[in-house]
Parts: C-alpha cells; sequence; structure tokens
C-alpha cells in the first residue's frame, strides 16, 4: 500500500504541471512484440466489455485484488510443483482482463488515468516481489520458464490497455522512473523482459548495474 500510495503521489504531482497535457514522443518499440504470444485465453473471466475509463478501472481494480490473493499464495511456495499451478491462474486471470479490453477504445478523465495507471504499476510491482523471493527460494534458473509466461501475459495486457486508452503507456513509463530500489534489483531477478523493454525500465536497470 505503501508504494501504491507513493506512486499516486508522484502521478498526482506530475499531472499537476500538465504532464498529461503535453504530448509526448512515442514509447521504443511500443508496437513490437518480441515474443509469439499465440491466440488470447478465450474466456473474458465473467467480465462484460467496459464501455468509459471507470469500467476500466473496476476492472483493473479486480485484478489487482486476484493479483494479491495469487501472491499470497505464491509466497508460500517451496517447490516447483507449488509454483506452476498458481502461475497458470495467474496468467489466466491476466488474460482473461486483456481478452475484454480488445476493442475497446475509452475516452478517460486524468485523474481516472491516473489511478488505472497506478494500479497497473501496483500489479507488476507485486508479481514482481514475489517472483524474486521464490526464485531465490527455488532457484533461480528452475523459475524463469514459468515468469517468462507472466513477462508474455504482462506486456500483452498494457499493449491492450494502451490501445483500449490513449496515452495510458506514456504515464506508466513515467511511474516505472519511481520505482523503489528494492523492485528493480528483483527485475533483474526475474528478467520480465518484456515489461522491462516496454516500460522503459531498462534504463533505470543499466543504471544500478
Amino acid at each position: 500500500m505503501q508504494n501504491f500510495g507513493r506512486l499516486f503521489s508522484v502521478l498526482t504531482f506530475l499531472l499537476s504541471l500538465g504532464f498529461i497535457a503535453h504530448a509526448l514522443p512515442a514509447a521504443p518499440n511500443a508496437g513490437l512484440a518480441v515474443r509469439a504470444y499465440g491466440s488470447p485465453a478465450p474466456s473474458n473471466g465473467g467480465y462484460s466489455k467496459p464501455s468509459s475509463g471507470n469500467d476500466v478501472l473496476n476492472i483493473m481494480t479486480d485484478l489487482k485484488v486476484k493479483v494479491d490473493a495469487h501472491v499470497a499464495v505464491l509466497a508460500k511456495a517451496v517447490v516447483v510443483a507449488d509454483v506452476k499451478p498458481r502461475v497458470d491462474v495467474l496468467v489466466a486471470d491476466i488474460k482473461a482482463v486483456t481478452t475484454v479490453l480488445v476493442g475497446v477504445k475509452v475516452d478517460v478523465d486524468a485523474e481516472v488515468k491516473a489511478k488505472i495507471a497506478v494500479t497497473v504499476v501496483a500489479i507488476i510491482s507485486a508479481i514482481v516481489k514475489v517472483c524474486a523471493a521464490v526464485s531465490v527460494k527455488i532457484g533461480v534458473q528452475v523459475c524463469l520458464a514459468l515468469w517468462a509466461q507472466i513477462d508474455v501475459a504482462l506486456h500483452l495486457l498494457i499493449l491492450t490497455l494502451n490501445i483500449c486508452i490513449a496515452g495510458l503507456l506514456q504515464i506508466l513509463i513515467k511511474l516505472c522512473l519511481n520505482l523503489d530500489a528494492e523492485i528493480i534489483a528483483d527485475l533483474k531477478v526475474v528478467r520480465l523482459d518484456l515489461c522491462v523493454k516496454i516500460l522503459a525500465i531498462v534504463k533505470v536497470l543499466v543504471g544500478i548495474n
């Protein structure tokens, strides 16, 4: 919650400076997928197609609740066999949200857009933190293939959200510049390479080498 509040405070400050009102350069390679995704999961998780920014925020808030539950279970894992089933469910939940957002475009005011962006970063941060902890406990190499599945799912979600809400990616990139050093260090362990690239976190990672 502290990180969530900190990220929202940073974004509120940026909004007060009129940051979002100015045009921003496109993110490098933002529209390119680095890995093959295959078809999105057919299930939409029971969600209805959103018709407003508040609908998208509600969906992302619900996803955050689900992610927190998965994170709590993953934290107790002691062997790879404990991890895989939970990763499968986590990825399915992320894909369900992506599926329901495909083809949707909504006009979102700055405040709601800010809340959505903070929620996305909070989801990524929670996942990265628990994955790093599990990697240290079980072994980095044996977990990388599982984390790669999460990376692909999150990357596709970010791309879809940016189509759904114009300019969201630029806000996410700005927020990620203020990630805690602990999360940045965890990213080096977990290697969510697609997310790192699309969110321009790679520049921060280079800075702590």
